[in-house]
């Protein structure tokens, strides 16, 4: 016999077969809970008050009085014994994705059993948010409690949740229905009392995976931080990404595996984001800062700590502040020099660069979708973001030259650059070179087909930047500087270009088809020929 069906027949053999009469307080507590809709009865209506509460049945209330869903979109149910489309499955899923529920050694979750007073105490307590502090004598039977079982059992007695048999617990006891109903509403009472900043979190996050799952993006804007209006972008472009590559990017889960109270008016939530993309698990674990608004606790991206200087605001995690002191020096550095060739278009505002120090984070908090690691990344509107890998012995000017000539040339340009000239641009004031070229010949047309982002080879992507930035030299050293910086501000000339670089590049290149023979006076067919030229004299 399994550990569970012993667990029950014990637990029958010491409450007897005897049937308990309904007091007068059961049911108003039956009542209260048929009320807020925990309860709701059998097809005939009826609450089967003196039945054992199943484990599957508890579970369902819990996630009634929780409102919860599942975080996550699985093809594979959490457990074993339970199917897709079994009764109550959306609730224990999603329970188990709060780490509320869990199964046994072999994943089976035993949904028809008899709950015992123990495992309900576990349910209540994690369900009330109120943790495992806190501390009561013991109980006369404290050995019979399960040893994972023994905090809860002591949390729900003290918080009320459970009322003890005088000094014994009874952790082995099913519960029947009309004592339930009394646990459950006074669960819901603590869960709700002052909604508490844990629960506040609980449904701001419970509202962004229900977006994310919808496919709501206006419903998943409202749980960011107004005020953080980079931020607001990052995630945005972020959400349109992972719902645009539905068909890769599979399995995608946003789990909260731990919620810590910083102060009143900010609370950090630990999660772990899973998904899988043509065959690849990715999975990182990371923490976010949720504050306080007047629309509730809302998302306010990652816990940053915050560096000034003249021209950047730097965002780093708090181990790298000297990091972060380094990068403060080069970026100032790299600022000066880009100001030798471009003239700065942001009217005084300050550029943020965001510190990571896991490029698997960085890569993730830009694109689920995209397909290699980088050290930086710049989109129109958002913020620099930049690895802080390399220690403070690194010099990160190049690294931060280059996105902040992405910012300024794509603010020229109203957000309308080809990818490809963007990166040529970048790397041309910059003075960044990643690796010689290769002297492999490649026509415009030929460069424009290209995807830096499906790359996945480490020389490719090399040799795109590298020629990129050849055809800006190339265009610099033919037409002359300022022909450059004409054909960027031409491209200014059209509408504002709404979307990331990636979305938008096909409608860029026919802009640049347009303005590159308006600025320098020759059509798209004799541009590629002088360049091809200049490429082979260089051979």
């Amino acid at each position: 016999m399994s550990k569970w069906g012993k667990a029950v027949l014990t637990a029958l053999m010491l409450l007897g077969t005897a049937t308990p009469a309904l007091a007068a307080e059961d049911t108003q507590w039956l009542a209260t809970a048929q009320d807020r809709g925990l309860m709701i009865g059998d097809t005939n209506g009826k609450l089967r008050e003196t039945d054992f509460l199943t484990r599957r049945e508890a579970a369902v209330i819990v996630a009634n009085l929780l409102q919860a869903v599942p975080l996550t979109m699985k093809t594979k149910p959490s457990f074993s014994d339970v199917k897709i489309g079994d009764w109550g499955y959306g609730a224990l899923e999603a329970l188990a994705d709060a780490d509320i529920l869990h199964g046994d050694e072999q994943g089976r979750f035993h949904p028809n059993l008899p709950i015992t007073r123990q495992e309900l105490a576990v349910l209540l307590v994690k369900a009330s948010g109120m943790g495992t502090g806190g501390q009561t004598p013991d109980f006369a039977d404290e050995k019979l409690i399960a040893v994972w079982a023994q905090p809860f059992a002591h949390r729900a007695a003290g918080l009320g949740l459970i009322e003890p048999a005088g000094e014994h617990f009874k952790p082995l006891n099913p519960v029947r229905r009309q004592e339930a109903a009394k646990m459950m509403v006074k669960t819901m009472d603590m869960y709700a009392a002052g909604q508490s900043q844990e629960a506040g979190v609980w449904q701001t996050i419970t509202t962004q995976t229900r977006a994310i799952r919808d496919q709501n993006l206006q419903a998943y804007l409202a749980t960011l931080d107004p005020a953080n209006q980079e931020f607001v972008a990052e995630r945005k472009n972020w959400f349109l990404d992972l719902t645009e590559h539905a068909d890769k990017i599979q399995d995608f889960g946003l789990k909260p595996i731990r919620v810590t109270v910083l102060d009143d008016q900010k609370v950090l939530v630990t999660f772990e984001q899973s998904y899988t993309m043509n065959g690849e698990p990715y999975r990182i674990t990371y923490q976010e800062r949720f504050v306080k608004t007047e629309s509730g606790l809302l998302d306010s991206d990652l816990n940053f700590e915050t560096l000034a200087t003249e021209h950047y605001t730097i965002k780093y995690l708090r181990p790298d502040r000297e990091v972060a002191e380094k990068i403060a020096v080069d970026a100032e550095l790299a600022y000066d020099r880009l100001m030798e060739k471009l003239e700065d278009k942001r009217l005084g505002k300050k550029t943020t660069i965001k510190l990571y120090d896991d490029l698997e984070l960085l890569r993730q908090s830009v694109k689920l979708s995209f397909g290699w690691q980088f050290s930086g990344w710049y989109e129109y509107s958002e913020s620099i973001k930049a690895n802080s890998l390399w220690g403070t012995a690194a010099n990160y000017a190049i690294v931060i030259g280059h996105e902040t000539a992405h910012e300024l040339t794509i603010a020229a340009a109203n957000n309308n650059l080809p990818y490809w000239y963007a990166e040529g641009l970048a790397v041309h004031y910059s003075g960044q070179m990643t690796a010689p070229w290769d002297g492999t010949i490649v026509s415009l047309p030929e460069l424009e087909a290209k995807n830096l982002e499906a790359m996945t080879a480490g020389e490719e992507v090399q040799q795109y930047y590298t020629v990129s930035g050849m055809v800006v030299q190339f265009l610099s050293d033919t037409y002359g500087a300022a022909k450059v910086n004409a054909l960027t501000a031409e491209l200014g000339s059209f509408p504002l270009g709404a979307g990331t670089i990636g979305v938008l590049d096909a409608a860029n290149k026919q802009k640049f088809h347009t303005a590159a023979p308006s600025v320098l006076g020759v059509s798209m067919e004799e541009l590629n020929t002088a360049w091809l030229g200049w490429l082979t004299s260089r051979k």
